[in-house]
């Protein structure tokens, strides 16, 4: 008598853990489609600010030559001298 409704049971439990599968996996795939929306809009804004720092940048550089330019071989002469130093 148990015998013949075990089967059912275990039918039963196996398609509901099918049934949890799936969604689990819909689930996680609206994560990831929801993380990949949002990394691309994070990376268009980041783009974005990079363009206009560029753009203040390259400003400083019209207005500052002289700064400039002491500014860059400051920063070349402190790499070299790490680089040096590794050697």
């Amino acid at each position: 008598m148990t015998d013949t409704t075990r089967p059912s049971s275990f039918s039963e439990a196996d398609a509901d853990g099918q049934n949890a599968s799936q969604k689990a996996k819909h689930a996680a795939e609206a994560a990831l489609h929801d993380l990949k929306d949002r990394a691309g809009e994070y990376c268009e804004l980041g783009r974005e600010k990079a363009e206009a720092m560029t753009g203040v940048v390259e400003e400083q550089i019209r207005q500052r030559p002289v700064q400039a330019v002491a500014i860059a071989a400051g920063i070349g002469f402190a790499l070299g001298f790490l680089w040096t130093r590794r050697s």
